[in-house]
């Protein structure tokens, strides 16, 4: 008996995600191809996290040995009130050690890019693709891009983000063929809008309370609430840089109509600038302001980014499924 081939497929949307997705499926010997609408890599982004949930899947990839080299560990996070920085609490995480084998680690989202897209071949990955159509059929999913050119496989992955071109193509079919609830196809609500960036290096000199962290080896992790519907936030990270973030939680319409023109943008440095003068004044724990992190980012890396909330219920249809945001 002739052995079956494993099955080809195709990943839109070179997100962080659609890149572990592409790590995992190369580990396992599957043939597979990565389509980005953007025309070259530009990972934007603050500190991200990783917990338990997901640190076992670095180590199962080989990879857990290099995340430690561009992450700390983070045992607490501290919360302050924005009226002279009091403190409110704590959160601890080091349970999570006791818990899972596993602590807490936090890194620069754009580091962690990098790390995901070393483990790539660049052969396996197409840059300005923007998918316009899709075609599906009990045999294999076809895709067609913005420059004419059309691509099939066994199975697609839409990895494309909160406004998938793959979902949206896949719930217009079945729409078309009245099998799709009507709760997906309602508009996601805009809650929040946040603003992020990661310092260059940093003078510790200025910051004393970061020499200490970085003697214990862990993440200065601190949250400011309490300023109308801002919060504020900073995670130290290695080489002496912070990844910050903003957040702007949409209360009313006039808020929501604001920034309704924006919602649609990628993650990017536009429409930053009004924000950054608004809220430079703001005082962060480990002394000085906002304004001060804001002008150790380099300007192209500052990234402004609508959040909406929605939870769909369809993931998959015949050779399509969707992943990530």
């Amino acid at each position: 008996m002739k052995e079956e081939s494993p099955p080809t497929v195709m990943i839109v949307g070179a997100g962080l995600g659609g890149l572990t997705l592409a790590i995992l499926l190369q580990r396992a010997g599957f043939e597979y191809q990565i389509f980005e609408k953007a025309p070259e890599i530009r990972p934007f982004g603050s500190a991200i996290a990783l917990g338990p949930n997901i640190l076992p899947l670095l180590t199962q990839l080989g990879l857990y040995e290099q995340f430690l080299e561009i992450a700390k560990p983070v045992n607490h996070i501290t919360l302050h009130k924005s009226q002279g920085m009091r403190r409110m609490g704590a959160i601890d995480i080091e349970e999570h050690i006791e818990r899972s084998g596993y602590s807490s680690l936090v890194c620069s989202r754009p580091d962690l890019y990098d790390l995901l897209v070393s483990q790539i071949p660049k052969s396996r990955i197409f840059f300005g693709k923007r998918v316009l159509s899709l075609v599906q059929g009990d045999n294999g999913a076809q895709i067609q891009t913005a420059d004419g050119c059309v691509y099939e496989a066994d199975i697609l992955v839409g990895a494309d983000g909160g406004y998938s071109a793959v979902r949206q193509a896949m719930y217009d079919k079945m729409k078309k063929k009245g099998i799709i609830p009507s709760v997906d196809l309602e508009k996601m609500e805009l809650n929040h809008t946040t603003m992020v960036g990661v310092t260059r290096p940093l003078n510790l000199d200025m910051y004393p309370l970061l020499k200490e962290s970085r003697k214990g080896g862990f993440s200065r992790a601190d949250w400011v609430i309490g300023h109308g519907p801002f919060t504020w936030s900073y995670f130290s990270l290695t080489n002496d840089r912070i990844g910050w973030g903003f957040g702007t939680q949409i209360l009313t319409e006039e808020l929501q109509k604001e920034n309704d023109a924006s919602k649609l943008s990628e993650w990017g440095p536009e429409s930053t600038q009004a924000l950054c003068a608004q809220i430079q004044d703001y005082e962060v724990p480990i002394g000085g302001t906002m304004g001060d992190l804001i002008h150790a980012t380099p300007r192209d890396s500052i990234s402004r980014m609508m959040l909406e909330e929605k939870l769909f219920e369809t993931w998959y249809h015949q050779r399509t499924v969707l992943i990530g945001d």
